[in-house]
């Protein structure tokens, strides 16, 4: 209610964890793509094992009510990861979804 959108909170947490002293190579600001609907939504990844990094979601809409893993939520895709000052757009190795991060 009168709230920000999904971009601006998740670069609250993003601000937030950074001040707290997660580092840049452990935190990504990440646009996901839903594999069934098309729809568009801004979180942040804690990648504190490389391969299955956390969602961190404030608004719930890709893992509500918890924290989850981006092998727990395998209806959302990411498409572009980005720091403060790199671009990453994320692409297809194969047909079973598995994801390949080309710097942009």
């Amino acid at each position: 209610r009168n709230g920000d959108d999904c971009e601006g909170l998740a670069l609250l947490i993003f601000v937030g964890l950074r001040t707290l002293g997660f580092s840049e190579a452990e935190l990504y600001h990440a646009l996901m793509r839903n594999k069934y609907d098309g729809e568009h939504h801004m979180v942040v990844l804690w990648f504190e094992e490389k391969d299955d990094p956390w969602v961190v979601d404030p608004p719930g809409i890709t893992a509500p009510d918890k924290l989850y893993k981006m092998s727990e939520v395998s209806e959302w895709v990411p498409i572009m990861l980005f720091t403060e000052h790199e671009i990453y757009r994320v692409g297809q190795a194969d047909d079973h979804e598995q994801s390949t991060l080309g710097r942009e």
